[in-house]
Order: structure tokens, then sequence, then C-alpha cells
């Protein structure tokens, strides 16, 4: 007697394995830095132009009086 798993879950099987098989490797890359790239955001390369906040020093717009 010979018995086969249905195509439909044998490709269930298969996604499942490969997902979980991802979102594990997904977790061990987020432990280590990637080279050249910060912890979030964009990658930060020396030279480039930076984005001043509002505590930034430098020439401020005047202050509107209060009305």
């Amino acid at each position: 007697m010979k018995q086969q798993v249905p195509t439909w879950l044998a490709v269930i099987i298969i996604v499942a394995a490969i997902a979980i098989a991802g979102f594990i490797v997904w977790r061990k890359a987020g432990e280590k830095p990637i080279v050249g790239f910060p912890e979030h955001g964009m990658p930060m390369h020396k030279g480039a132009p930076m984005h001043k906040g509002p505590t930034a020093k430098g020439p401020t717009a005047p202050e509107m009086p209060p009305k």
C-alpha cells in the first residue's frame, strides 16, 4: 500500500520550511551590524553632507512675535 502526499500539502510544507529558515537567518543577521551601515537608517559616508536639525548652531529664521 503506497501513500502519497497531496501536491498542495507538499507545497505548503516546503513554503513553511523556507519561511522559518528565512526568519532565523533574518534574526541572526540583525544581531550583527553590516560593515558600512549604522544600526538604523541610511548608510553614513565620510564627506557626505549631513542634515542639520533644529539643534544645530547656525543661522536661524527670525521668530515671529505672538499675536
